[in-house]
């Protein structure tokens, strides 16, 4: 099942025959709810009701994902449960045999559900002699994935001619109008090479036109007999044979149809498809070419070439030692081994194997195995404590029964073994490492002729290995960390650092002492332990390593082992945890020293604080089942791909998307899956309009990474602005050492989402990506293959939909239910005035409803509606006219016709103007104007009645305040009884407030933003110190880089909680501000910046509030306290 858990709770059942849980049972029954974090498995049976509920195992879903979970049956009363590719948990109570429903109720959105099963059914045994068997296809060659175009047939070994002994099998659908499949001579068909068969059927006209093209004549007289022999809504099986004197005998779903001759058929050497057809394979037969016939010389390959060679002869079946035979350890890049022989009647076994005795004390990384008798090939390894791994046969059987074979194993990167048969690629092998390979081992039914051991470099010195990642079994990664608690429990890390878990951390540190603690359960360094304190300080140059115990204090500092960092760059740290309390610690993948002096048993929370920005952290856990000893390694399912043209062999460069049939624009139903391999260095991949990019084209996405500094940009190209900002959130989901796998989907509003190896890694949504006719890579990028993909083929020219309006300094506000938006808590600022515009996107129910806005206050009782627009489904107009206090509701306007389409989903804009007027645009077509009211005071929005919303963004132009505020700019002239002034301060500074932050106070900060953070953050606290004893009630932080505002507040022992974002930030590095943070009614916070409101905040009791600190890139010139 894949679908989405929505807030509440939801159940999926598998039930018996009957009325659920009333006269059926109900064997399994699932039920979840993400709000609670919670989860449970039973039954209901008749007689006995609900039976006790099983809630082991955690929580294996995650809160903004999709979820693919997998119910496999075990036995009679035992299903696996696994989620996102994971095993989770086992559920075994009552008999599963008379199951016959699936059942999903409540809050639950299922995507899909797919249903499988192993076993053949036997009470059918014999095929209906109905069915016409399949035709035979001697010495077949498989084509897949075809895309409409041309197909060289010399390249798939089918020879020169479509003669006797020969036939097509061709799998496709035809679409909607007229097709055409050509058997053409060499050269370009219908201009230099002539078409000497042309088969034509249109599921329009119902009829197949079978003619042929030649130079000097045309095309020949239609010949249009035999009737219409497709359906025109199933897939069709089309074969072609060839018979003696240029006859073509033609079967359509194993039918006879008629036969065509007319042209002679000897050149034959290219297959063409155009129009609408679609192909899903192509067969290529031919009877075995007889010995007085020599093959073409241009069709056979040469032989591979085999560098620094070793040949090695009379091989009898055995063990050959490569290192005896100079081909030194690994079987690494620049190395190849080619291997001649016979397989004979039974299986057969190649190995490649590390040293000491195979398969006891000697791993195989790569174990290749055939069967002829069952043209079987399998792929697998023998690991040490593992065993043997799942086994690939994947890949048609490419060996000729009756010919000896000749086999070319090549080593490419990433462990990676690229295998040839017989002169051809047949498929790649990527498991285990390879770089301690010594042993080359043949077994059971083979004969060797020989063996050739090819290597590209003679190296004079031992290599160096490159130090591999460290491994991180069930991996959980989290990203975007900020300094402070991260609870272990919720990410599902168990209780206790004990043996079988490791840490894997990777950030920076600053200039000062940094800390990183592990911890029990509670309020560190107050009512919790911190069984672990690491501490490396970049000024100091020492790392200390104790603890702090309850009733103890601080432990003895341990600063063995030197100073292993890094100051300039960016470290991994990797804690592992082994017996007896010692965690072993690893810097940038070398050993640095071990640390055991606590208990480690209780370990619940992670804590960094002080000089040190965390960028990932990974939880490692080993899986110790009690149960079931074996998890299987369920391999996420690859994404689908509908229709899909595959480009292979991508040199870096532009890929014309008009020209692959993927349409214009990047839209919804289309995606584009890219495999490929980031070098050293950056790389760019762009989506862009048609034109000289970054010239003439806009590039609307632009996504750049560099694997060096674990780094990914995205951002857009635009003409007339040029590069927009770069939004590098998400962090770095690439795998150095491996081949990508990356999907951009397009979604709704203008939103690519990405997807890296088959898991979720952030959205982008920013330019108009409806005019996209471009894909480009440049720079440091390998590409293995593009696929283009989308659900719907389009007949017709589609008409280009009409771009949306523009948003400048977007905030998007979704899942908005009817009611009232405060503008003010999303940073819009007081007042509808020039330069601000907003977008509703929804939907009109049956009757009348109505969006006002208002002033502050209780609409329609305290506060003005300056502007309400009332459409009316029924009664198809549009009311404008206001609410005054004073005065009621003001006359209405009715004019400018009704534009809303009452089926539809509608884009409604308000864009304000000079002279409080509103330009009100529907569905991208002006409407009408509206004047009325002074809408300077505007601070909300509000919809009732029957009307759906399901999106609004809140634009403006008017980021930046015209005012400028000096560092000479005297505070405001605000009453003030009772004040405090402190002048010229050095941050970090924290000041005593006293007695709470309560209504009538106000804390005046004028400053700078510097360059030497990229944010700075302004804290009101509770007594203690703060971020380690005292909890933070309001935390304001500018992010000095995406001009965007961040609010929260951090409550010791739970941590950090739900963080907003504000746009349209004010703040910028080198400009002076004056910013007011003023205490309201009911522990309401307001913020001013220069001297206009930018947010309000309210979550927590701030009367035990007693400081305020500031701390980062700011320059403080004055504060004023006002009590």
């Amino acid at each position: 099942m894949t679908g989405t858990f929505l807030n509440g709770g939801s159940c999926i059942k598998l039930a018996d025959p009957g009325a659920i849980a009333l006269t059926a049972n109900v064997p399994v029954h699932f039920a979840n709810d993400p709000t609670k974090k919670l989860q449970r498995f039973n039954s209901w049976i008749k007689g006995k009701g609900w039976t006790p509920e099983d809630r082991t195992g955690g929580y294996p879903f995650k809160a903004n994902n999709q979820f693919v979970m997998e119910w496999s049956a075990e036995n009679r009363t035992t299903i696996r449960v696994i989620v996102d590719g994971k095993f989770w948990k086992l559920f075994s109570r009552e008999d599963l045999s008379n199951i016959e429903q699936l059942d999903f109720s409540y809050f639950i959105r299922i995507s899909s559900v797919k249903l499988c099963r192993q076993e053949i059914e036997t009470t059918t045994p014999e095929i209906p002699t109905t069915t016409p068997s399949p035709p035979t296809c001697p010495n077949e060659v498989l084509i897949t994935n075809v895309s409409i175009g041309n197909v060289n047939l010399l390249n798939y070994g089918f020879g020169i001619g479509f003669t006797e002994g020969k036939s097509i099998i061709m799998t496709g659908t035809l679409l909607n109008g007229g097709s055409c499949i050509k058997l053409g001579d060499p050269g370009v068909l219908l201009q230099t090479a002539d078409a000497v068969f042309h088969f034509s059927p249109n599921n329009v006209a119902k009829h197949v036109i079978c003619n042929s093209w030649m130079k000097g004549k045309g095309w020949t007289p239609e010949d249009k007999s035999g009737g219409y022999p497709f359906n025109p809504n199933n897939q069709f099986e089309l074969q072609w044979i060839a018979e003696p004197n240029n006859i073509v005998k033609i079967y359509v779903d194993r039918k006879f149809f008629r036969t065509f001759s007319r042209e002679d058929l000897s050149k034959v050497v290219q297959i063409d498809f155009s129009y609408a057809i679609r192909i899903s394979s192509i067969k290529l037969c031919r009877e075995e070419i007889e010995t007085t016939t020599p093959e073409i010389p241009t069709t056979t390959p040469p032989p591979p070439t085999c560098p620094n060679e070793v040949l090695i002869t009379n091989v009898s079946i055995g063990n050959i030692n490569l290192i005896k035979y100079g081909f030194g350890k690994g079987f690494t890049v620049g190395k190849s081994i080619i291997i001649t022989g016979t397989f004979l009647n039974g299986g057969s076994c190649i190995k490649l194997a590390d040293a000491g005795v195979i398969t006891v004390t000697g791993n195989v990384p790569f174990h290749f195995a055939t069967d002829p008798t069952k043209k079987l090939t399998i792929c697998n390894s023998w690991m040490k404590g593992k065993g043997w791994t799942p086994e690939d046969r994947s890949g048609v059987y490419p060996f000729n029964p009756n010919n000896q074979f000749f086999m070319e194993w090549v080593a490419e990167p990433n462990n990676t073994i690229r295998l040839n048969v017989d002169g051809k690629f047949w498929k790649t092998f990527s498991r285990e490492d390879l770089s301690n390979i010594e042993q080359l081992d043949f077994s059971y039914f083979i004969r060797i002729s020989s063996v050739k051991l090819c290597r590209q470099d003679i190296e004079t010195t031992t290599p160096t290995i490159p130090t591999p990642p460290p491994k991180c079994p069930n991996e959980v990664l989290i990203t975007n960390v900020s300094i402070g608690n991260v609870n272990l429990l919720k990410y599902g890390f168990g209780i206790g650092f004990t043996v079988g878990k490791s840490i894997i951390m990777t950030g920076k540190l600053l200039n000062g002492g940094s800390c990183i603690k592990l911890g029990e359960e509670g309020v560190l360094l107050q009512t919790a332990n911190a069984v672990f304190h690491f501490s490396p300080d970049n000024v100091a140059k020492h790392v200390i390593c104790n603890s702090w115990m309850k009733g103890k204090g601080w432990t003895p500092e341990d600063k063995s082992g030197g100073y292993p960092f890094n100051p300039n760059n960016q470290f991994e740290l990797q804690w592992i945890a082994e017996p007896n309390n010692i965690v072993k610690i690893y810097i940038d993948r070398k050993f640095f020293r071990t640390f055991s002096r606590e208990d480690l048993s209780k370990v619940v929370q992670i804590d960094f604080s002080y000089a040190i920005r965390i960028s990932s952290i990974k939880l490692c856990r080993e899986e110790i089942e009690t149960t079931t000893p074996e998890i299987p390694t369920t391999t996420p399912p690859p994404p689908t791909c509908p229709n899909e043209v595959l480009i292979t062999n991508v040199s870096i460069g532009n890929i014309n998307l008009i020209k692959y049939g993927f349409g214009k624009g990047f839209t919804v139903g289309k995606s584009i899956i890219i495999t490929g391999t980031f070098l050293n260095g950056g790389s760019c991949i762009k989506l862009a309009d048609a034109g000289v990019i970054t010239v003439t084209g806009n590039v609307p996405f632009h996504f750049a990474t560099d694997p060096t500094k674990k780094l990914t940009i995205c951002n857009s190209w635009m003409k007339g602005k040029g590069w927009t900002p770069e939004d590098r959130s998400g962090g770095y989901p690439f795998n150095p050492n491996n081949q990508f796998f990356m999907e951009w989907v397009a979604e709704p509003n203008n939103t690519i989402r990405l997807n890296v190896d088959g898991k979720f890694c952030k959205t982008f949504s920013r330019e108009d990506l409806s005019h996209i006719e471009q894909l480009d890579f440049s720079y440091f990028i390998r590409i293995s293959s593009v696929k283009l993909c989308r659900q719907d083929i389009e007949t017709t020219t589609p008409t280009i939909p009409t771009p949306p309006p523009k948003c400048p300094n977007e905030v998007l506000i979704t899942n908005v239910s009817i009611g009232n938006v405060n503008l003010l808590k999303y940073g819009f600022g007081i007042g509808f005035t020039v330069g601000k515009s907003i977008i509703m996107t929804g939907k009109l129910l049956n009757g009348g409803s109505c969006i006002k806005l208002g002033e502050e206050g209780v609409l329609l009782q305290t506060a003005n509606a300056v502007f309400h627009f009332s459409p009316d489904n029924k009664a198809k107009h549009v009311v404008c006219n206001s609410w005054m206090k004073g005065k009621g509701w003001t006359p209405e306007d009715k004019t400018g016709g009704y534009p809303f389409n009452p089926n539809n989903d509608f884009v409604l804009e308000w864009i304000a103007e000079a002279g409080n007027t509103i330009r009100i645009n529907v569905d991208g077509k002006f409407f009408r104007t509206f004047s009325r009211e002074d809408l300077s005071k505007v601070v909300q929005i509000d919809f009732s009645y029957a009307i759906r919303i399901s999106s609004i963004r809140l634009c403006r132009a008017d980021e930046i305040p015209t005012t400028t505020i000096t560092p000479t700019t005297p505070p405001p002239n605000v009453p003030c009884p009772y004040f405090s002034l402190k002048l010229d301060l050095v941050i970090p500074i924290a000041i005593n407030l006293e007695n709470g932050f309560k209504p009538g106070k106000h804390i005046t900060i004028i400053g700078t933003p510097t360059d030497q953070f990229p944010d700075f953050v302004v804290g009101l606290g509770e007594p203690g110190i703060m971020r380690e004893t005292a909890n933070v009630l309001f935390s304001f932080s500018p992010q000095l880089n995406s001009k965007s505002v961040t609010v929260n507040t951090l409550i010791i022992g739970i941590g950090w909680e739900t963080e907003l974002t504000y746009g349209h930030s004010p703040f910028k590095v080198g400009e002076p501000f004056v910013l007011e943070i003023k205490a309201g009614l009911n522990n309401q916070i307001e913020v001013f910046v220069n001297y206009v409101a930018y947010l309000r905040f309210t979550r927590h009791d701030l009367s035990k509030v007693s400081q305020i600190q500031i701390i980062r890139a700011v320059k403080v010139c004055s504060i004023v306290t006002c009590n």
